[in-house]
């Protein structure tokens, strides 16, 4: 199960609630992405008996041994299939989460058709590096993290500075940089690595760290090589959500005074 709710000791999940940008268009591959991983995974509740989820995940999923191993075009997809896939709700609401919350953001920098080959990249990458270090792993990996740890790693490249609203339960809600938070997610994940053992569920703890760092990576490395080569403005990146909150402000003012045209 992915691991995205930051946690501070045992007990006490910090969880991020919203970010203080504004896309400046419907994030239509985004949500399309949320909508296909929980559609999906409407229909494997619904219609596939408990019984038979195993041998789904084992299908669908990716298991490095088999990938290695048989390299043929049926083990090949399920590299982008097992993307697709939750073990549980709880493990599904995460990753879209996340998703939602920092997806629409990168997709507006990227526009629609470079987010959906991004997001995909983002995946296979990590799988990858799950794949490279658990080479005789018989276990089944599933799960869009890999993919939403780079759309973060993007998030934090484009707008380190953005403050996101946090919440420490059960009744403090506050501000952080997006360098703070996401950051201290990136640690607590690097951590875990050794702690969960680099054979994963072997290891008791089925989270796939390995891929959470490794999407993660990926995408910061690949958003900073954008933004380095001029194929994303890194000016328009860091200053747009102060520029929508600014004329949030500013536009009803000038409206009320009558003065002056609405800015854009």
């Amino acid at each position: 199960m992915l691991a995205f709710v930051i946690v501070l000791g045992n007990n006490a999940p910090m969880l991020p609630l919203e970010d203080e940008n504004k896309s400046r268009r419907f994030p239509l591959v985004n949500t399309a992405l949320i909508v296909v991983n929980a559609l999906i995974f409407a229909w494997q509740s619904i219609f596939i008996p408990h019984e038979q989820l195993f041998p789904l995940f084992y299908r669908f999923g990716v298991v490095s041994t088999r990938l290695v191993h048989q390299t043929d075009p049926e083990q090949i997809s399920t590299i982008l299939t097992a993307l697709f896939l939750h073990a549980n709700f709880v493990h599904l609401l995460a990753n879209m989460w996340f998703l939602f919350l920092f997806g629409d953001n990168v997709e507006d920098r990227l526009g629609h058709v470079r987010y959906l080959a991004f997001y995909l990249l983002m995946g296979i990458f990590s799988t990858f590096c799950q794949v490279a270090v658990n080479l005789d792993l018989k276990d089944t990996a599933i799960g869009a993290s890999g993919a939403v740890a780079g759309v973060m790693g993007a998030y934090l490249a484009l707008f380190p500075e953005v403050k996101i609203k946090t919440w420490l339960p059960p009744f403090f809600v506050f501000e952080v940089p997006c360098w703070i938070l996401i950051g201290l997610w990136f640690v607590l994940n690097c951590l875990c690595v050794p702690l969960a053992g680099l054979n994963g569920a072997k290891g008791g703890d089925p989270t796939d760290y390995v891929a959470h760092v490794g999407g993660f990576i990926t995408g910061l490395t690949v958003m900073k090589t954008l933004l380095a080569v001029k194929q994303v403005r890194a000016k328009d990146a860091a200053n747009f959500g102060k520029y929508e909150k600014a004329m949030e402000e500013i536009n009803p003012w000038l409206k009320e005074t009558g003065d002056h045209e609405q800015l854009p």
